[in-house]
């Protein structure tokens, strides 16, 4: 049975943070909650596709949170097409480049959590 490929976290975090990545695997690896979270921080601070995907995300919560107390019914497809749409918006009037990485990551995001936000 076919599939998408899964993002490696080099296509996530972008070149140059092996050692961070490295740290971070190693963290999972463990089960340790306070590991995972300073690994998470430090591949944070140090890359720039992650603080983006963070920062952009935080642009499309107003959004999501509309479309949960609007209480539509909603399938999955219906929710990545709403928030696919939301995030052309947003990276229109930011005037930002299309990065498939990001984009699957906020429309992603974004759908989940209408997902959630209506349960």
């Amino acid at each position: 049975m076919g599939g998408r490929r899964a993002r490696s976290l080099s296509e996530i975090v972008g070149g140059g943070l092996a050692s961070q990545q490295a740290s971070f695997t190693r963290a999972i690896g463990s089960g340790s909650a306070q590991a995972v979270a300073s690994s998470s921080a430090r591949l944070v601070e140090k890359s720039d596709k992650v603080a983006d995907i963070l920062f952009y995300a935080s642009k499309v919560a107003e959004f999501v949170r509309k479309v949960v107390e609007s209480k539509r019914d909603l399938d999955y497809e219906q929710r990545v097409q709403l928030a696919r749409q939301e995030w052309s918006r947003v990276k229109k009037e930011e005037n930002l480049k299309d990065d498939p990485i990001v984009t699957n990551a906020i429309v992603s995001a974004a759908a989940k959590a209408i997902a959630k936000g209506r349960k």
